[in-house]
């Protein structure tokens, strides 16, 4: 065993020290071996030599330390002792980092992925961890699991839930930061998830728990996420969990309307786009053949005016779009803009011609009074041609719905294609 492994090999025993100081020193040699050796302790590793000790064994220590070091600080009542410790964290995320970073510039892993994974549960299992290092043990595993393709084909499906469980059901108050830091890490766990297991069973009860996060979401990228996370619920579980789908999206997809802006990046536009036309499709399934049953599910009385806020929305993006304030060539606006030339039919289709008809009329109101199919198509080509410069968004969304008002869903998605492309 080369001379640096047996330093090491002495430190992993100090690191399981309980004594603060003694782990202290022995977590700050360490960073410095891991940095001034690092070449000779990455060839080595790429060799067949036998150590007393393997790098699973060392990454545990550190980690342990870690937990240590977090349980200490939370003790501790004296706010100066308290600070020296703190003043110590970065040398434990130095470490935990470093060791990382040796695994990833491995060919042959010199941590497994079991001992990883471990590592975060039992940091995202013990509330002082996250408290004090809640961004490192997510690190741990976006870094540490997700950075390598290897680890991720690995991971069984009761692995993936069990991430998802700690994430989701984890709550630091009034940390904002690392709330939105693990929104980030479900969004990027569920999409790895749904690549390579079957998850939609272990992920159906966390649906309501986009609502926290929609509400707080006050800049774009914290809005991007909440976005993307709802449009992995509805694109994967609205058929085979319809009915509970559909309960919890009445109650979101209101709070997603006060998210959106007309900032967000085309990208995002589009799956926001996409997010509420499987929305409606989930309520309304056969609305392509101009049926508007849904299936077994309770309407709440604010759905329409959740629709209306939708139409708001539309509003707002035909203006913006007609005034020449978006940029032309803006990466991702041709696909951005079919789909919302799609969201925007469906939404209107069902306003004017569902919502409106359900909607009492006074029964001292003439006959001759009640609106017309035609008197609906009057409206929606007012609605797109209110003035003499034809936009191809109005103009598809005006044939599309024409269409749809006689029933020829066929021909409208012809239509739309047409005129959007």
């Amino acid at each position: 065993m080369s001379s640096q492994m047996q330093q090491i090999a002495t430190l992993c025993a100090e690191l399981r020290s309980d004594k603060p100081p003694t782990r202290n020193k022995a977590a700050e040699r360490l960073e410095t071996i891991l940095v001034s050796s690092k070449d000779e302790l990455i060839q080595r590793a790429r060799g067949k030599h036998t150590e007393d000790i393997t790098w699973n064994e060392v990454f545990s220590s550190v980690v342990d330390a870690v937990l240590k070091h977090a349980a200490k600080v939370v003790e501790l009542k004296d706010q100066k002792s308290i600070q020296a410790l703190l003043n110590k964290n970065h040398v434990y995320r130095s470490v935990i980092n470093k060791l990382i970073d040796y695994n990833l510039e491995n060919s042959n892993n010199i941590l497994t992925k079991s001992a990883i994974y471990h590592a975060f549960c039992n940091g995202f299992g013990t509330t002082s961890a996250v408290k004090i290092f809640g961004s490192l043990f997510i690190q741990i595993l976006e870094r540490g699991i997700y950075k390598c393709p290897l680890y991720v084909r690995e991971l069984k499906v009761d692995e993936y839930s069990n991430i998802l469980s700690n994430l989701f059901e984890l709550t630091i108050p009034g940390d904002e930061i690392l709330q939105f830091e693990i929104l980030s890490c479900i969004v990027k766990t569920i999409e790895l998830a749904v690549q390579y297991v079957h998850i939609q069973d272990e992920i159906i009860d966390y649906l309501p728990e986009i609502l926290p996060f929609a509400r707080r979401a006050n800049d774009d990228r914290k809005k991007t996420d909440v976005i993307k996370l709802y449009y992995f619920f509805i694109s994967q579980l609205s058929i085979d969990y319809h009915h509970t789908v559909c309960e919890s999206l009445q109650d979101i997809v209101p709070v997603l309307c006060d998210v959106y802006n007309l900032k967000l990046k085309a990208e995002v536009k589009e799956i926001y786009y996409l997010s509420m036309y499987s929305s409606i499709h989930a309520i309304y399934p056969h609305i392509n053949t101009g049926n508007f049953k849904t299936m077994q599910i309770s309407l709440k009385e604010s759905w329409p005016k959740t629709l209306n806020k939708l139409k708001s929305i539309i509003d707002l993006e035909i203006r913006e779009r007609k005034m020449g304030l978006q940029r032309p060539n803006q990466p991702g606006l041709e696909n951005c803009m079919d789909h919302f030339v799609e969201m925007a039919s469906v939404v209107v289709y069902v306003l004017f011609w569902h919502i409106d008809d359900k909607t009492d009329i006074p029964t001292n109101e003439p006959v001759s009074k009640i609106a017309k199919v035609s008197d609906r198509l009057d409206t929606v080509l007012r609605l797109v041609q209110h003035d003499k410069t034809f936009n191809e968004i109005c103009s598809a969304m005006g044939r599309f719905l024409a269409l749809k008002a006689v029933k020829e869903p066929a021909s409208a998605t012809q239509e739309v294609k047409q005129f959007s492309g």
